[in-house]
């Protein structure tokens, strides 16, 4: 009988991590359950952890940085990727239901600002709405490949809870279009006047 595939955690240094809130609002102990080894279907390992919430339910950016992709898939549904400032990790949001107005990949977000809302596409249809929440190494070589490895992100969350780090919610601003100042109308010329020289001398 096949062996289900565990992922190797990297365990990344705490100095060097970047400064992170958690993914969702409020996050509380209760909420954090550490199903990174947990199987899933096609003998996988989950390499995440999945937070339950309603539908509708802002998903934050934890780390500052930028939208690196969004996109959609069979399992995944409606998700999103962001990159840390200095690209050295990916945080990976699945099942969304929609994405928040005006977010497009390459822009930069800060933590707290709101990406999307949790919802259940993908194959979370089976099972209920809520977010999969995965942190990967990036490859400095620029691919998607996870040979360098996944982060549990059970510990990382458990101590932002523990330690009360909360994000503060901050929505995508729209953008005001540039104010253009009215079209300069030229002054019209006056007429050019030919000046006439009127001789007024009586007749001899």
């Amino acid at each position: 009988m096949p062996r289900f595939i565990y992922a190797a955690a990297v365990t990344p240094d705490p100095a060097t991590f970047p400064e992170m809130v958690p993914p969702v609002p409020e996050l509380g102990p209760g909420e954090v359950q550490d199903s990174y080894h947990s199987a899933r279907s096609g003998y996988r390992a989950h390499r995440a952890i999945d937070i339950s919430r309603e539908t509708g339910t802002p998903l934050l950016a934890v780390v500052d940085g930028v939208v690196e992709k969004m996109a959609t898939s069979r399992l995944g549904g409606t998700s999103i990727y962001i990159v840390d400032a200095e690209r050295r990790f990916r945080f990976f949001y699945a099942h969304l239901s929609e994405y928040a107005e005006g977010l497009t990949e390459g822009m930069p977000v800060l933590r707290g600002q709101v990406l999307g809302f949790v919802g259940n596409s993908g194959n979370a249809r089976f099972t209920g709405p809520h977010l999969h929440f995965q942190i990967l190494v990036v490859d400095p070589a620029g691919g998607w490949s996870s040979d360098l490895g996944t982060v549990n992100p059970y510990p990382l969350l458990r101590e932002l809870v523990e330690t009360d780090r909360q994000a503060t919610v901050s929505r995508l601003q729209p953008v005001e279009p540039p104010v253009q100042a009215a079209p300069t109308v030229p002054e019209t010329p006056a007429p050019f006047v030919l000046p006439v020289t009127i001789d007024a001398g009586g007749q001899n």
